[in-house]
C-alpha cells in the first residue's frame, strides 16, 4: 500500500499513461517524486511543462527574511512570472512577508519594545531597496516595459534594477488568476506600494481574488507596535471592493473617516478577522453594515490605555476607547447572516494606566441585552464570561431563551478580560450554579444528531477552576449529552504563529522566489 501526494499521483498518471504502464507502478513512480523533481520534469519534458507548472507555482512565497540572498530570488521569480504565461496564470496564492527594513529601523529605535519605537519612524519613508535585473537579457527587459508602462508607468525603474516594492506590485500585475493574497506591514510603510494597490483594487486585476490576510505579522509586537497601522484604515479597508472577496484578515485600528466610506451592503465578504487595536475614535457598525453576508466574525480587541489617555491630549476622547461594547451594538446589521461569533478583549502588555472602574461600569451584561438572541443562525459563540455574564455575581435568574439564540450549538467562555481586569467576583462555587443552568439549557436544545457542547479556555486554569470543579463540571456535562471542554490556554492564543501566515496551506509546493 503505498501513500502518495495527490498532486504528484496526477503527474505521475499523465506521464505514465500513453506508455500503458499499470496504476501501481503509477502509484510507484508518484511515491518516489518529490517537489524538486516536478522541476525536472518542468524542465525535461515540454509536454508536461503546463502540468508542472501548475502545481510549482500555485503557492507562491517570498520571504525577505533571507536578506538578499531572497532578494536575488525574488527578482528571478519575476523573471519567470515576466516570461511564462503558463507559470503566471499558475498562481494561486501569493504571500509577501519577511522584514527588509529591520537594520533601518534599528537604526531609530534600537532599545524600546512598546509603541514609542514607531514613533521615531512616523514620518520616514524608509529607504529604497532594488531587486537586479541585470541578469534580464533584452527581450525580457522589453517585457519587463510592457508592464510598466502599462501599469505603473510612475514607477518605472532603471533597466539595471528595480524598486523590491515596485516588482511586488508588478507580479500582482502578473497573476490574475491568484485567489489568495498575504502582505505583511513593511511593505505597507511605502505610500506608492499603498496608493498603487488601493488602485489595483479597483480595477480587474484582482477580480480573482477570493482572501486576503494584512499585517498580521504586527500581532507579534517583535519590535513592532500596531500603531504603525493607524494610518492605513483607507487602503487596507479599499480591497473590500474587490467583487468576489470572501474572507479578509487584517491589523486594523478602524478609523470612523475610512470606514464610513465603504458603501452599504456592498461587501461579498463572509468571513473577518479583525485585530483592532483600539486607539482612536472607530466605527464598526459601518462595517459590519457593509457586510450584510458576514457568516464568519472574530473580533480580538486590544486597547493601550497608556496609548489611549496619551491621545486623547491631542483630540477629545473616542467614542468608543476601548471595549467590545460597540461591536455587540452593531451585531444586528449580521443578525440574518452571522453563524458564528469568537470575540475578546485584552490590554497591551505596557498598558500601565489601566482604569478600574472601566471593568464596573463599561458593558452591561448580555442579560440586560439583546444583540445575540437575535443572531437568527449563530450556532457558535465564543465569549468573555464577564461580559456574557457581568462584571460582578449578581443573584438573578438566568432566562437563557433571552440572552442566547436557540440555534446556538457551541459555546465557549474564555477569561481573556480577567488577566487585565482582576475580577475577583465570580469565584468557583459561585460560577458553577450559572455554568450549571447554562449546559442544562444546551441540552434540553433540540440539534437533531449533533450534540451541543460547552467549554471552559482560561489562561490560568489552577487558580480560576481547580481541579474537583473540573471534574464536577465534566461529570455534569456527561449525565447531559454535551459535549465538554476545558482548556488552558496561553494568554498570546490569538498570535498567529509565523509560520502559519507566511506560508499558507496549500496541496501544491511552495516556493521562495526560485525562478
Amino acid at each position: 500500500m503505498f501513500t502518495v501526494k495527490e498532486d504528484y499521483r496526477d503527474l505521475a498518471y499523465k506521464l505514465c499513461e500513453g506508455r500503458e504502464v499499470p496504476l501501481l507502478v503509477t502509484d510507484m513512480v508518484a511515491g518516489y517524486l518529490d517537489h524538486w523533481d516536478l522541476f525536472n520534469i518542468n524542465v525535461l519534458s515540454r509536454s508536461l511543462n503546463e502540468h508542472a507548472n501548475a502545481h510549482i507555482y500555485r503557492d507562491v512565497v517570498i520571504d525577505l527574511d533571507g536578506g538578499k540572498h531572497s532578494i536575488k530570488k525574488a527578482s528571478l521569480l519575476f523573471r519567470t512570472l515576466l516570461t511564462s504565461q503558463t507559470a503566471a496564470r499558475a498562481v494561486r496564492t501569493l504571500s509577501l512577508a519577511g522584514d527588509p527594513l529591520q537594520d533601518w529601523r534599528n537604526e531609530f529605535s534600537p532599545v524600546r519594545y512598546d509603541q514609542g519605537i514607531e514613533d521615531p519612524l512616523r514620518d520616514r519613508i524608509p529607504p529604497g531597496i532594488h531587486a537586479d535585473l541585470t541578469e534580464f537579457n533584452h527581450g525580457e527587459i522589453e517585457l519587463y516595459h510592457e508592464v510598466s508602462d502599462s501599469y505603473l508607468a510612475s514607477m518605472r525603474p532603471p533597466t539595471s534594477e528595480i524598486s523590491l516594492w515596485a516588482l511586488f506590485l508588478h507580479m500582482l500585475r502578473l497573476t490574475p488568476h491568484c485567489q489568495d493574497l498575504s502582505v505583511s506591514s513593511d511593505y505597507f510603510r511605502f505610500p506608492d506600494f499603498r496608493r498603487t494597490l488601493g488602485d489595483m483594487a479597483r480595477d480587474p486585476s484582482m477580480e480573482k481574488l477570493q482572501s486576503c490576510s494584512l499585517c498580521l505579522d504586527l500581532i507579534h509586537g517583535d519590535r513592532r507596535h500596531a500603531s504603525i497601522a493607524k494610518d492605513w484604515d483607507s487602503i487596507l479597508l479599499t480591497l473590500f471592493a474587490v467583487p468576489d472577496l470572501q474572507s479578509f484578515a487584517a491589523v486594523v485600528s478602524l478609523k470612523t473617516e475610512a470606514v464610513r466610506q465603504l458603501p452599504y451592503g456592498g461587501s461579498s465578504i463572509t468571513r473577518l478577522v479583525l485585530h483592532h487595536y483600539q486607539v482612536q475614535d472607530f466605527d464598526i457598525d459601518s462595517l459590519l453594515a457593509a457586510t450584510p453576508n458576514l457568516r464568519y466574525l472574530e473580533y480580538h480587541a486590544r486597547t493601550d490605555y497608556e496609548w489611549v489617555n496619551a491621545y486623547c491630549w491631542e483630540e477629545p476622547k473616542p467614542e468608543h476607547g476601548e471595549g467590545l461594547e460597540a461591536l455587540y451594538d452593531a451585531l444586528h446589521h449580521v443578525s440574518g447572516s452571522l453563524e458564528e461569533l469568537h470575540t475578546s478583549h485584552e490590554f497591551d502588555e505596557d498598558s500601565i494606566c489601566f482604569n478600574p472602574a472601566y471593568a464596573v461600569d463599561s458593558e452591561p451584561p448580555f442579560r440586560q441585552r439583546g444583540e445575540l438572541s437575535s443572531l437568527k443562525r449563530l450556532h457558535a459563540l465564543t465569549i468573555p464570561y464577564a461580559t456574557l455574564l457581568g462584571w460582578q455575581r449578581k443573584d438573578c435568574v438566568w432566562e437563557w431563551d433571552r440572552i442566547l439564540p436557540p440555534s446556538l450549538r457551541r459555546t465557549v467562555l474564555t477569561d481573556s478580560l480577567q488577566k487585565s481586569c482582576f475580577i475577583d467576583c465570580w469565584r468557583d462555587q459561585d460560577l458553577m450554579p450559572v455554568i450549571s443552568s447554562l449546559v442544562e439549557w444546551l441540552s434540553a436544545k433540540e440539534r437533531g444528531n449533533e450534540a451541543a457542547v460547552f467549554g471552559l479556555h482560561l489562561t490560568v486554569l489552577q487558580s480560576d477552576f481547580n481541579e474537583p470543579v473540573r471534574q464536577q463540571l465534566t461529570r455534569m456535562c456527561e449525565e447531559r449529552g454535551v459535549r465538554c471542554s476545558i482548556e488552558k490556554v496561553h494568554p498570546d492564543r490569538h498570535r498567529i504563529p509565523r509560520a502559519q501566515w507566511v506560508r499558507r496551506g496549500g496541496r501544491g509546493g511552495t516556493i521562495r522566489g526560485r525562478g
